[in-house]
C-alpha cells in the first residue's frame, strides 16, 4: 500500500491551476457568446434591409402600374421591348414627387440622408426606379428595383389587356355593385381596377366565371362603407 501526503505548498498549487483553467474556459465561452451575439445582429440588420429594400421595390412596381392604369395603358416609359425611352404624349406620366427620369429612361425615386420626407422612418438612403414597356402588342411588363441602405431588390410583373366586351363586369375603379344586393346569377368575366366587394347581405351571388379578379383587394366581409355582412351567400364556380 503507498501513500501520497500532499503538502500545503502543493495544495496551493494545484488549487491555482484549477482556477486558471477555469478562468480560461470562461473566458472562451465569453468570447463565444459575444461573436455569436454579434453575428446573429448583423444577420438581423441584413435581413431588416433585405425586407425593406424588397419594400421598395414593390412600391415603385405598384407606383408602375397605377400610372399605366391612370394612362389607360397607353403610355409608357419605353418603346417595344426596351427599344428606347418613350418621349411626347406616349410617356408615362406620374404624380410622384421629387422623382427623376435616369439616363436610360426608367423613372427614379430616391431619398439621402439629410432631404426632407423619406418613405420610411430612417436615415439610410433608399428609393426605387421602374420600368413600363409592352412586348407584343397587348402585353407589358413592369421591372422595378428597390433599395434600401447597400442592399438592392427586384421584382417583374407581367400583364396583358383583354377586350372590354369579353368582361360580364370591368370597372376601372372599385365594383360594388354585389354588395347588399337581391339574388343574381353573373355569367362571364369580371375585374375591378380597384377593390372588389362581394357582401349580399341576405341574397345570393352566384358567379359561373373563368375569372373573378381585382387589382386592389376582394373584399367578402363587408361593404364600401364598412358595413359588414349580415348573412349572404357567394359561390363562385368554374363551368
Amino acid at each position: 500500500m503507498i501513500c501520497h501526503y500532499i503538502n500545503n505548498n502543493e495544495e496551493k498549487g494545484f488549487a491555482l491551476v484549477l482556477v486558471l483553467v477555469i478562468m480560461m474556459t470562461l473566458t472562451v465561452l465569453s468570447v463565444g457568446v459575444i461573436v455569436s451575439t454579434g453575428t446573429n445582429n448583423a444577420l438581423s440588420r441584413n435581413f431588416e434591409k433585405s425586407t425593406q429594400a424588397l419594400n421598395m421595390a414593390e412600391v415603385g412596381a405598384k407606383v408602375a402600374y397605377r400610372e399605366l392604369i391612370n394612362g389607360g395603358y397607353l403610355k409608357t416609359t419605353h418603346t417595344m421591348n426596351l427599344g428606347s425611352p418613350e418621349t411626347g404624349e406616349r410617356l408615362l406620366e406620374t404624380s410622384l414627387n421629387n422623382y427623376t427620369i435616369a439616363g436610360n429612361g426608367d423613372f427614379l425615386w430616391e431619398w439621402n440622408p439629410g432631404e426632407d420626407n423619406p418613405l420610411f422612418d430612417t436615415d439610410l438612403p433608399h428609393g426605387f426606379r421602374f420600368r413600363v414597356y409592352y412586348y407584343t402588342g397587348n402585353s407589358f411588363v413592369i421591372e422595378s428595383e428597390g433599395w434600401y441602405d447597400t442592399l438592392h431588390k427586384r421584382v417583374r410583373a407581367k400583364g396583358a389587356l383583354e377586350g372590354m366586351f369579353q368582361f360580364s363586369y370591368f370597372s376601372a375603379l372599385d365594383i360594388t355593385e354585389f354588395a347588399r344586393a337581391a339574388t343574381q346569377t353573373i355569367t362571364g368575366k369580371v375585374h375591378a381596377n380597384g377593390n372588389l366587394y362581394l357582401c349580399p347581405s341576405g341574397g345570393i351571388t352566384r358567379f359561373n366565371s373563368s375569372s373573378v379578379t381585382a387589382t386592389g383587394l376582394i373584399i367578402r366581409s363587408r361593404d364600401v362603407f364598412n358595413r359588414p355582412d349580415t348573412g349572404g351567400t357567394v359561390e363562385i364556380t368554374k363551368n
